[in-house]
């Protein structure tokens, strides 16, 4: 039973980052206006809502309690920082971009170490692998997208 509750706690945990990752695009998509960055921001929104989805049917399934509506200590510790950060200094494009960058780095390396859960069923480790795949490749076309954009801001 104990080990059940672990790996429940695992997936409840992606659910937290997925909400810290919600929470941070949604603050990004009401400070930047250039559409391009506004339709990725919104897809991100919608992928890690299908994952929550997702992760909560699998936490029901395994018969554990969902704690869908959290964020993680440390998401709330950052948001925290950056807001102070950004009294002081200011929201420009590139820290925006930044904040949204360690939030995707953050998620990635969540994902990948609940894949080392060793009671991680099969089924569960094809969802999990799933989400990490999207994410990787989400996390690719923003550090994309984030190069050009930063090359275009400083090339004035």
């Amino acid at each position: 039973m104990e080990r059940k509750e672990e790996l429940n706690q695992v997936l409840n945990d992606l659910l937290k980052i997925n909400n810290d990752r919600i929470v941070e695009y949604r603050k990004a998509v009401k400070e930047i206006v250039d559409f391009d960055w506004r339709t990725i921001f919104l897809s991100n929104i919608d992928e890690s809502k299908k994952f929550e989805m997702e992760l909560s049917t699998a936490i029901m399934e395994n018969g554990g309690a969902l704690h869908a509506s959290s964020t993680t200590a440390s998401g709330k510790i950052y948001r925290f920082w950056t807001e102070i950060k950004d009294s002081f200094i200011g929201r420009d494009r590139e820290s925006i971009l930044n904040e949204c960058d360690f939030v995707e780095d953050a998620i990635l390396k969540a994902y990948s170490k609940a894949l080392e859960h060793e009671d991680m069923t099969d089924e569960l480790k094809k969802l999990i692998g799933r989400h990490l795949e999207s994410l990787r490749s989400t996390n690719l076309t923003i550090d994309r997208y984030k190069d050009m954009s930063l090359f275009n801001l400083h090339r004035v």
